[in-house]
């Protein structure tokens, strides 16, 4: 479960023993064939990727980069950054290939000089996807979105960002192998390589450093025309407890850019998003619903959470519905009203943080806003490092008649080893609420990549859609796998998942194409 490398540390004490990897094997029956409206040619442009995952031999690792494909089938020109706790490379890509079947799935063949990496693609529009590894090199995933040229330049990293890193940690509070690390926070950039007015919360292991003020400087990389042709920078930060880190980012357009820690102390990863200007420093900076997604890791093991709330505006939160799978302990939790607040720092750099009183059980987040409708989340409680996000629920009621049509996916999580899906599915008509669809997944207890497997399964909304829903997806590979969970809706384009079975802790995202 790549969402925060706690995850894999355990899982690299399980698979250390791994051999021999079959990268496409499929005894299940044959997909449809596929229909829709894309080909290669939706594939076209200049494009910045990420992901984290896990060798074979129990190594876990991140990589981020930028490839042109030139919407005939070819990669003509790209580069990545490839990290593992203490050591990082630079890698260019030289001839490679991918293809992109009508119904958006497909696959990214990458080159340099250490050999091809083989991806599964899912498309939710001409440009942007997400990504798995599917290949004898291990698994993992991701996401790309397609880059702007003209924003390759250190004047236009200018603005607020909100950042959220994850991975693993070897300083203060790390074993020999690491511990989880989530980083979550905001800084402003000047467009002259300074960054200043930086605050953090960082989770190291389940021990808290909050609300910590940092500052560091980025600049363009020189070197080879990297910055000017791929959007590569690289970027240092310092705070009391994190010291001095390095990371190199690709920039994707005037507002995001996706890290990499490359240093001797950690390796997180993770995306940075510009700011809203004019972020309320008070209570009204949260008000409406919104559905949440975080992963990371507990004293359990792995852990995956996904929920809604209300917030009034006021700092009170209610109605509120959670879905915690800790290591296959499954809570499924609803609370209507009660002691449940929240707080908005009133330094205006978009921090709060929220407690959900739920029976006995609490819960604490501390978070930043991009936006008044989206947010990066970091849960606080004591031995667990987890993060994500969440967003405004911007549409009510959903209804089967509103919500169907065609979904890209990614979804990873753990049975003991990391497992990585990518595909697609549809959500039949408002008559019904079945699923249909095709993916490709990683399993890397069995050392096999799946490809092509045929999934059913069906969506049944409660109420009005927008608390917990059931989803359930059926793999038809060998062996047969069944997915079982929630879906909280964002909107009529956008879905969370979580797992609510004992086999496996999974979640991901579900996406609408759009053409």
């Amino acid at each position: 479960m790549n969402r925060c490398y706690g995850v894999a540390v355990l899982l690299s004490l399980l698979v250390a023993g791994c051999s021999g990897y079959n990268p496409g094997f499929n005894s299940g029956p044959p997909p449809p064939p596929p229909t829709g409206p894309y080909s290669n040619a939706s594939l076209s442009g200049q494009y910045a990727f990420s992901m984290a995952g896990q060798e074979p031999a129990g190594t876990n690792f991140a990589r981020i980069g930028s490839f042109t494909a030139d919407g005939q089938g070819h990669i003509t020109a790209g580069m990545e950054d490839l990290a593992v706790l203490g050591q990082a490379a630079e890698l260019t890509f030289s001839a490679s290939t991918y293809s992109i079947q009508a119904n958006g799935r497909g696959t990214l063949n990458l080159t340099d000089s250490t050999g091809t990496s083989s991806f599964s693609i899912a498309l939710v529009s001409a440009g942007n996807g997400y990504i798995v590894e599917t290949d004898n090199n291990g698994t993992a995933s991701g996401s790309f979105a397609p880059q702007t040229a003209s924003a390759f330049s250190q004047t236009s990293i200018n603005g607020n960002y909100v950042f959220d890193f994850s991975g693993l940690d070897a300083s203060a509070q790390a074993s020999s192998g690491g511990v989880a690390a989530s980083l979550v926070g905001e800084f402003g950039a000047n467009g002259g390589g300074g960054i200043s007015g930086g605050v953090l919360d960082l989770n190291e292991g389940g021990t808290l450093f909050p609300n910590e003020p940092f500052t560091g400087s980025y600049a363009l990389d020189a070197t080879n025309g990297n910055g000017s042709t791929f959007g590569r920078a690289t970027a240092t930060i310092n705070s009391p407890s994190l010291g001095t880190r390095n990371f190199a980012f690709y920039i994707v357009n005037g507002t995001d850019a996706k890290f990499l820690e490359e240093d001797t102390v950690g390796v997180t990863f993770g995306d940075a998003g510009g700011q809203s200007a004019g972020m309320p420093a008070n209570l009204t900076a949260l008000n409406g619903s919104f559905a949440f997604m975080i992963g990371g890791s507990s004293s359990q093991g792995p852990i995956a959470t996904a929920g809604r709330f209300t917030a009034d505006g006021s700092g009170n939160i209610s109605a509120i519905t959670l879905d915690e799978n800790n290591s296959g302990s499954v809570d499924s939790v609803t609370s209507g009203a009660g002691t449940s607040n929240y707080n908005v720092d009133a330094s205006g750099d978009g921090r709060g943080t929220i407690s959900f009183n739920i029976g006995s059980v609490p819960f604490t987040f501390v978070f930043y806003l991009i936006s008044p409708s989206s947010a990066v989340l970091q849960e606080t409680d004591s031995g667990i490092t987890s993060d994500g996000s969440m967003l405004a629920q911007t549409q009510n009621p959903f209804s089967n008649s509103s919500l169907a049509g065609n979904y890209a996916f990614d979804w990873s999580g753990s049975d003991g080893f990391e497992q990585d899906f990518t595909g697609e599915y549809t959500l039949a008509s408002a008559s019904s609420n079945n699923i249909s669809g095709v993916l490709d997944y990683n399993e890397l207890s069995l050392g096999v990549v799946f490809r092509n497997v045929v999934l059913s399964g069906g969506l049944a909304l409660s109420g009005d859609g927008t608390g917990r829903n059931t989803f359930t997806a059926t793999l038809e590979s060998a062996p047969q796998i069944t997915l079982g969970g929630s879906v909280y809706v964002v909107n009529d384009g956008t879905a969370f998942f979580v797992g609510t079975t004992s086999a496996r802790v999974i979640e991901g995202v579900m996406s609408r194409p759009i053409v």
